[in-house]
């Protein structure tokens, strides 16, 4: 990846102005007042063209939004003036080098509003509540234009050092791109999360991930909207979001939230900002379709993995299936299903999200082959809240004989899949989620074969006339340890 390219164009934006009662500074995720007035900041695109000494910056707009002094309801595609409150100032970070900057105008991305209302309906279809923003913020929104809507600022007066790199890192690709970017596409955004609070801190944050879905029609070209499976905090609205090679990919916009713990990121692709400012770069990239195959490899504890599979939406909505990275966080074995190596791999975790949906979706290796079948993510009980980056699956070894049946049959025959059936107590002790513990050698009384510990409190309690509790407690005592513990989430 240009991380030096990312880190020229990578920029905070910061907006100060009159709040005496906070009710700005209450609106949103995080803020810092003082004296009256508040400041909010998001993250923001620089972009130079060729042959000016003009640096604009493109941001969302909803701090600018927040000191209008009226409402803006600008048409998609067209630049609306906006007439900020008194003494509201507009400042810029780049790479620690802080900048005034003056606002241009709004702009309603194209598309971009359509695609995100498709996306909260088709959630909202699975029964779930989803809204506009952040979860850390104090309210979510149905008004799908904060998602949409950018700010245009510029700056003529720009420390030195600081338009030439930019120049530079807007002219390694060519703008417009004719293809969409794949799902699975390895990417990196840059901002600055929570970035009011100390820019020295949280400015230039990466997080890096991959594309996860695009929304919108798949035969129209390139989407206005995708998702992405990044980890993102409030204040990266707007971060410039790169591919491996450098070229922009899009921009990041506030997420869909999923009540109760779900954040999807959204960003909005460089094709659809092209559509609103004629200035944004993209690279041309391509992931070839190839057959999967049945991984022969042992899978490993850090193994890198992808999962793919209609996680939140219906496949019946014709959305592409979305893909979400991680690593495998434990390999359980079982003397059941035993790989070509002779080692047994029967159960799989993984740190990738996985939201209801995802069953039987297909957990990838590096090479792209098949390296287990996810079955379910974690719940815990208590709360009835699921927790997506804990998930289970079936490894590749259990499923090879299916794997070789349908290889060489060309009608499947469904007597074949008994051979899976295997009635094992260590596999459903396994998937129920039951420790085994193997026995412990305990010191033992003569007198009763019980532990001496145990014989010593039966002995106090019997001297105390309580004979019949002894005998009990011995008796639940054995049952339990004859049973062993259960581990629930």
């Amino acid at each position: 990846m240009q991380l030096e390219a990312l880190q020229n164009i990578a920029c905070l934006v910061e907006v100060c102005g009159p709040d005496p009662k906070r009710v700005k500074a209450k609106s949103q995720a995080f803020s810092t007042t003082s004296d009256g007035s508040t400041t909010l900041s998001v993250s923001g695109l620089a972009i130079q063209s060729p042959d000016t000494d003009v640096l604009s910056m493109v941001c969302c707009a909803t701090p600018i939004a927040a000191f209008a002094r009226h409402a803006s309801n600008p048409h998609p595609g067209q630049l609306e003036s906006v007439d900020l409150l008194p003494s509201t100032s507009i400042r810029c970070t780049i790479r620690q080098r802080c900048f005034p900057a003056q606002l241009i105008g709004l702009c309603e991305v194209p598309g971009v509003k359509k695609a995100a209302g498709d996306l909260l309906r088709a959630v909202a279809a699975t029964g779930t509540t989803a809204a506009a923003g952040w979860l850390l913020g104090p309210r979510s929104s149905t008004d799908l234009s904060m998602l949409a809507g950018l700010a245009l600022l510029q700056c003529t007066s720009v420390p030195a050092g600081i338009l030439q790199p930019v120049q530079q890192a807007t002219n390694l690709k060519a703008w417009l791109h004719a293809k969409s970017p794949p799902p699975g596409l390895p990417i990196a955004a840059m901002g600055s999360p929570f970035g009011a609070l100390s820019p020295q801190h949280f400015g230039g944050s990466l997080s890096m991930g991959v594309i996860s879905n695009l929304l919108g029609d798949r035969e129209a070209g390139t989407p206005p909207l995708l998702t992405a499976d990044l980890r993102c905090f409030p204040g990266m609205e707007g971060s410039p979001v790169v591919s491996a090679s450098g070229g922009l990919v899009g921009m990041l916009t506030l997420p869909l939230s999923v009540l109760p713990n779900i954040e999807i990121p959204l960003v909005i692709t460089a094709g659809a900002l092209a559509a609103a400012f004629a200035a944004i770069l993209l690279v041309d990239s391509d992931i070839a379709m190839q057959p999967l195959e049945l991984s022969d490899a042992m899978p490993t504890i850090g193994d890198r993995v992808a999962v793919v599979g209609h996680s939140l939406l219906d496949p019946r909505l014709h959305r592409w299936p979305s893909v979400h990275v991680g690593n495998l966080a434990q390999v359980l074995t079982d003397n059941t299903t035993v790989g070509n190596d002779g080692r047994n791999a029967a159960m799989l975790m993984t740190t990738a999200t996985v939201h209801p949906g995802a069953s039987g979706g297909a957990v990838l290796g590096t090479d792209g082959r098949l390296v287990g079948l996810v079955t379910s993510n974690a719940r815990h009980m208590a709360s009835s809240t699921t927790v997506p980056n804990l998930n289970f699956s079936i490894a590749a070894a259990a499923l090879r004989p299916l794997w070789e049946y349908a290889a060489v049959s060309p009608v499947l025959d469904p007597t074949a899949l008994t051979t899976l059936d295997v009635r094992s107590d260590s596999l459903a002790r396994l998937w129920a989620l039951t420790a085994f513990r193997p026995a412990t050698p305990t010191q033992t009384s003569p007198l009763g074969g019980r532990p001496a510990g145990r014989d010593k409190l039966a002995k106090l309690l019997a001297d105390a006339g309580l004979q019949q509790y002894a005998r009990d407690r011995g008796s639940s005592q054995q049952t339990a340890d004859r049973t062993g513990p259960h581990s629930r989430l």
